[in-house]
């Protein structure tokens, strides 16, 4: 089954990268250096150097650059990020199946929701 990944900031509800087919070991290395990606990045306008790829796909610069500082991730076209616990639980209030948007090493119960700050829903 396919699975298309993409860079996404949870911040602006944004895309920051095109899809690529079981690529989430393609992102990672770029998502755990973000902040330095984009210095990078910074640094080579400053001498008029263009980058258009990172690995195998295109990327847009001026995207990554905007969101510099928010809180990035890796998000599936199933509407999960990579850290996702992921897992089905019917919701006590409506009785829907849902899955749960919090870290996979979360305590207590699975929800839909998530709070991305730094230190929370850990």
């Amino acid at each position: 089954m396919s699975n298309e990944w993409y860079l996404y900031c949870v911040d602006c509800d944004v895309q920051l990268s095109q899809e690529i087919n079981h690529g989430q070991d393609e992102l990672c290395p770029i998502l755990a250096k973000y902040d330095v990606v984009c210095e990078a990045l910074l640094v080579l306008e400053e001498v008029d150097a263009e980058v258009t790829r990172f690995g195998s796909y295109f990327i847009n610069t001026e995207k990554l650059l905007k969101h510099k500082g928010h809180c990035i991730g890796i998000k599936s076209e199933y509407g999960y990020l990579l850290d996702d616990c992921n897992k089905e639980y019917k919701c006590d209030a409506c009785g829907n199946i849902e899955r749960c948007h919090r870290k996979k090493s979360h305590d207590g119960p699975c929800n839909k929701v998530r709070d991305y700050r730094p230190g929370k829903d850990e």
